[in-house]
């Protein structure tokens, strides 16, 4: 997770904007066909509803406890260096919570425990081939033979907008996508894995997110992060509302004051970038899934109603069905002021939050 400037936040307002015809027999109108509930695709789209995820920190009990209900997805964090070798794929834990019926969403960063970094340009050259990407490859194939031919979510590098200094350009990172597609592919190991694209999403960032794209035939899933309020913002600074956190859906207008503005680039009406008001669209397709990867609100005393309060509007906001593309919510809640925890309060409106009918279908396996 990755924190948001706090004069941004201060400047963003909180209100949003209040942004058929019927063909059919002159003697009996057509009636739509209901979509069948209980459906997943090929690239675990759950055919109504969403997925509800979870970080699981410090365990996936420990967050299942917290949600009061079981997840859909553990969500998991690794490196480079994470299966490189002769370390199995997808390690004893993150079997465990398959073996126990969650799906399994792990990010990939090119970085090495040692804390060295990987450039994009390395990745996208073929440079690490040989050493982490057709091993991670082969390794996910053989395990999905082994297993059902389940298959896992992957996002590599998400949230690389605030990485460019360190691991290159968006040129570079779209590149580095497309070669690990293509890698899996020629290794037969992409029939295996769900390609997840993972973005900030946050306002200031939108004119990056074109150029980072790696294309349609690349990416399966379409994610951000979206946060009431982060751990880097100073304690007294205010918690974001909501609806205002998540980005403008309503409207064919753009997203222009949401704090994260994905949704509507993704969805086709396109986002506003802060401070110079220029325009941005997703290219080619407006149907992928999308999905919230990471969300949550740090609460400290001074913002523990406003926590209340964000956890409370949640609820309202799932139920109603606004944000229809999103297919699954993830929770994160690896630092402690980002555990729905600060009062009894808080935990019920959390739980009740995920715990709608929208957020509990079918899983794949």
């Amino acid at each position: 997770m990755l924190g948001i400037a706090t004069a941004l936040i201060l400047s963003i307002s909180i209100g949003l904007s209040a942004d058929r015809h019927n063909g059919g027999s002159a003697h009996k109108p057509k009636r739509a066909h209901a979509v069948k509930c209980g459906r997943v695709s090929a690239e675990y789209v759950p055919s109504c509803g969403a997925w509800f995820g979870t970080t699981a920190a410090p365990t996936l009990a420990a967050g299942e406890a917290i949600a009061g209900r079981k997840v859909d997805i553990y969500h998991d964090y690794k490196n480079f260096s994470s299966f490189a070798g002769s370390r199995s794929f997808p390690g004893r834990s993150a079997q465990a919570a398959i073996d126990s019926h969650h799906m399994y969403l792990f990010a990939w960063k090119p970085i090495l425990d040692n804390g060295r970094i990987i450039p994009w340009r390395d990745i996208a050259s073929g440079a690490m081939d040989a050493t982490y990407v057709d091993v991670l490859a082969r390794k996910i194939r053989i395990w999905s033979a082994t297993h059902h031919h389940e298959k896992v979510f992957m996002s590599f590098h998400p949230e690389p907008e605030t990485d460019l200094a360190e691991f290159g350009t968006p040129a570079e990172y779209a590149a580095a996508w497309r070669h690990i597609d293509a890698r899996f592919r020629a290794l037969g190991a992409r029939r295996s894995v769900i390609f997840v694209w993972n973005m900030t999403g946050y306002m200031t960032r939108v004119p990056l997110w074109n150029a980072m794209y790696p294309g349609d035939r690349v990416v399966d899933w379409l994610a951000w992060d979206p946060y009431g309020k982060t751990p880097d913002n100073p304690v007294a600074a205010p918690v974001v509302p909501f609806l205002t956190a998540f980005g403008q859906d309503k409207g064919p207008g753009p997203d222009t004051t949401g704090a994260y503005r994905f949704y509507k680039w993704a969805d086709g009406p396109g986002a506003r970038a802060y401070g110079t008001g220029q325009l941005f669209r997703k290219a080619g397709s407006h149907k992928k899934p999308l999905m919230v990867a990471e969300f949550g609100v740090c609460w400290a005393s001074s913002t523990l109603t406003q926590a209340q309060q964000w956890y409370g509007r949640a609820r309202t906001v799932l139920r109603s069905g606004r944000y229809p593309r999103v297919k699954a919510f993830v929770y994160f809640d690896v630092n402690a002021c980002e555990k729905p925890t600060g009062s009894a309060l808080m935990t019920a409106n959390f739980r009740r939050a995920v715990s709608v009918k929208r957020l509990r279908q079918r899983r794949p396996y």
